[in-house]
């Protein structure tokens, strides 16, 4: 949106960009089934915590659209100004007592899985992959998209 204004010679021409924020997701390094510790935030602060996320859910990938719920924590309070919540989060696990779960994590057995972050912002997404050994590999969009197309 382009707004102008003229006043005699001078005139004033202000540019307003306005983009949605984003919630983000990834796993951390090193994460294996026994500990998978997830990095939620607001793009593009990834420091000051998890205070627009509202929802964190881990998917098996099926087809075109998620698989089963394997873990579903929601937020129950708003975090008080100023209160931080730790941006790492670990599977199974709540951030802080303003969380509930709604789906009891399950076992993580080998194969795709999608990590979701949502709330007051858009949310954000990541695929992962469990390999035999319990070693945990983060997948590409394409790698994802391909996978999606495969499937029946």
């Amino acid at each position: 949106m382009f707004i102008v204004k003229t006043c005699g010679t001078a005139m004033l021409v202000v540019s307003v960009l306005a983009c949605d924020p984003t919630n983000e997701i990834h796993v951390e390094p090193q994460s294996t089934t026994g500990v998978l510790r997830l990095h939620a935030y607001r793009a593009p602060d990834s420091v000051s915590g998890i205070a627009t996320v509202t929802t964190i859910e881990v998917d098996r990938c099926g087809g075109r659209w998620l698989g089963a719920t394997m873990w579903k924590i929601e937020r129950t309070r708003r975090r008080w100004f100023g209160a931080q919540e730790d941006p790492i989060i670990t599977y199974g696990r709540l951030p802080s007592d303003r969380w509930r779960t709604s789906q009891e994590a399950q076992a993580l057995d080998t194969g795709c899985y999608l990590a979701i972050a949502s709330g007051g912002a858009m949310g954000g997404s990541t695929a992962f992959r469990v390999v035999r050994s319990g070693e945990i590999h983060e997948i590409s969009e394409s790698a994802l998209r391909a996978l999606r197309k495969a499937a029946p």
